[in-house]
């Protein structure tokens, strides 16, 4: 069943994805309600009640600039740093280059779902 999506006018169904260093998945949810977001998703999300499942000690997971709120609660996301009032320094922008780096290997995942198996979009 997909489920309308008010924000994107269309219907869909989500997904959370987790996938390690190397490529490859850790932990994957689907067919959550599309009109849910990331943090929705996160919150109702088994890797979230139960991270030592799907995490090693001390370990982080990469994410998009949404979950910099969950952030200031429990450091378990590396996260981008926005330069809203002031110029990001050169550290932060090298931080930031090596985020979005990490953040290649779960689109490059995503990708190959959605490639070659088609469950991420093939909705019949």
């Amino acid at each position: 069943e997909l489920y309308y999506d008010g924000h994107n006018h269309e219907h869909n169904f989500g997904y959370l994805l987790a996938v390690d260093g190397y490529g490859e998945c850790r932990y994957f949810n689907g067919h959550l309600p599309g009109s849910h977001n990331d943090l929705n998703n996160y919150y109702s999300s088994e890797l979230y009640r139960n991270p030592g499942l799907y995490l090693g000690p001390g370990d982080k997971m990469t994410a998009d600039g949404i979950f910099a709120r969950i952030n200031l609660e429990d450091d378990v996301f590396i996260v981008p740093i926005k330069g809203v009032r002031r110029a990001l320094t050169l550290q932060e922008e090298n931080y930031n280059l090596a985020q979005r780096e990490g953040r290649s290997i779960i689109e490059h995942y995503n990708g190959r779902l959605k490639g070659s198996c088609g469950i991420l979009t093939d909705y019949s």
